[in-house]
């Protein structure tokens, strides 16, 4: 995630198309989705109406028709070569002039990777106080040799910094991270944020299960989860574009509130071929889900103080225990089919 230890990785060339957070819509979960700039809140769709829907996981678009509207949020759609779906999920759909329908679990097929949600603040505010209070920066070794860091207005992201910004609550004592395996963890810190760890943990399954299918979380595994204090000095200001470990299968950054206000921030997210830049003010309450291998990263701060919850997911016990190397392994074959996949469609072009 964002706040978090990296491994480090030269970015490729990012393009400078940017998407932003927008409008909310309420959810039974607690939290409610963020929906991307080209949502059209208040729209709905009712029975005979034409509408674009994909099929299961595939990622082509079919007009079809809607034959119910399902009292669960989802719908039942004929699709233009006669195939049915009884329960298509909004966030498989579009309407007919190809805006996005509001999303319940904040996955979007235009940028499917990750996502953004809400949660309902009164109860980070009822617990920040205490958590503010039981903080305790722990030191680790950080590593980030990435060659677009502004080391001149950012500080020294280079090799095995002293960072000083996180109080882990849980660390994996075999995969949670090689820079964190000699920190304490903070049990009390991690009794007092059970109800957002537990909020978290199933905005993030159902995302996640949106995008890799149902069933795809078999155990989910919480890595590492631990509180970011981010300050206006360097190497406390930011954490500059990065990935997640190799052996994280996804993550979260719950932004929390401060009662010193920040400038500057936020999170910035980089998908797709060719790369699109989603920048994202990351208000307290708002949830940032991210897939494996997704370059983000934690924006400078200028002023005042940036509070986060961060945690690294595994989505069961068996990739849990993969050691951190073969998913290096995993991680550098995906890269470098990427970058394949990115200069075949450069010579197409």
């Amino acid at each position: 995630a964002a706040e978090a230890a990296a491994d480090p990785q030269t970015a490729p060339a990012a393009a400078e198309d940017t998407a932003a957070a927008a409008t909310t819509a309420g959810s039974s979960s607690g939290f409610s989705t963020g929906s991307s700039p080209r949502s059209s809140s208040g729209r709905s769709l009712a029975e005979g109406d034409e509408c674009k829907g994909l099929w299961k996981t595939g990622r082509k678009w079919f007009t079809c028709t809607v034959l119910r509207v399902n009292d669960d949020g989802t719908y039942f759609l004929r699709y233009s070569d006669g195939d049915e779906w009884e329960a298509v999920p909004p966030e498989r759909m579009k309407f007919k002039d190809g805006s996005a329908l509001p999303s319940r679990t904040g996955w979007d097929p235009d940028h499917p990777k990750h996502g953004v949600l809400s949660v309902n603040r009164a109860l980070l505010d009822e617990l920040f106080p205490e958590i503010k209070a039981i903080f305790k920066p722990q030191i680790v070794k950080y590593s980030n040799t990435n060659t677009k860091i502004d080391t001149e207005n950012d500080g020294e992201h280079g090799e095995k910094l002293d960072w000083k910004v996180s109080s882990y609550m849980e660390v994996d004592a075999a995969n949670g991270g090689a820079m964190q395996r000699n920190v304490s963890v903070d049990p009390a810190l991690l009794e007092l944020c059970q109800p957002l760890l537990a909020q978290c943990n199933a905005a993030f399954t159902a995302w996640y299960e949106q995008l890799h299918g149902a069933g795809s979380v078999k155990d989910l595994v919480r890595l590492q989860s631990f509180i970011t204090r981010y300050r206006p000095f360097p190497n406390e200001n930011s954490l500059l574009r990065h990935i997640d470990g190799a052996h994280v299968d996804g993550s979260a950054i719950l932004a929390l509130p401060t009662d010193s206000p920040f400038t500057g921030g936020g999170v910035t997210v980089w998908e797709g071929t060719p790369e699109v830049t989603y920048k994202y003010p990351m208000d307290p309450g708002d949830l940032c889900l991210l897939d494996n291998y997704v370059w983000h990263q934690g924006n400078p701060i200028t002023a005042g103080e940036r509070w986060s919850l961060v945690i690294f997911y595994a989505v069961s016990n068996k990739t849990a225990q993969t050691s951190n190397t073969q998913r290096l392994l995993q991680t550098m074959k995906r890269a470098a089919l990427d970058k394949q996949k990115e200069q075949g469609e450069l010579e197409v072009a």
